[in-house]
């Protein structure tokens, strides 16, 4: 502020400095709402959508949209017991909703299978 470091601030100096600052402010008040009309816009547009997008979803009777996709990783199991034969053979059989029903491979006598098969439903 101090122009030639003389250590005194003339009423010039200070209104030089005091009139920059007041346009700095001026441009930065501007820029913010410009940003907060455009981020306005920007959530109107994604509100309209959300709107637009629940009018056109259905629900199945598990909560998922109809026409998705549920993707399921069928991993392991332990400690199987036998049935009657004395012979553990298994496997996972994996349905929704009354779609096909798909099959894990059958891991002949063994109680603890791991299968590690991806369905899409």
């Amino acid at each position: 502020m101090d122009k030639n470091h003389d250590g005194l601030i003339t009423i010039e100096e200070f209104i030089r400095v005091y009139l920059e600052a007041d346009e700095v402010l001026k441009r930065k008040i501007e820029t913010s709402k410009q940003n907060k009309d455009y981020f306005r816009r920007q959530h109107e547009e994604n509100v309209k959508k959300s709107e637009e997008a629940k009018l056109s979803e259905r629900l199945n009777s598990y909560g998922i949209m109809e026409g998705s996709f549920v993707h399921v990783t069928v991993v392991a199991a332990r400690d199987l017991t036998s049935g009657l034969t004395g012979v553990v053979d298994p496997y996972v059989e994996v349905t929704l909703d009354g779609a096909q029903a798909l099959k894990t491979n059958v891991i002949n006598d063994n109680p603890d299978p791991t299968w590690n098969e991806k369905f899409t439903l």
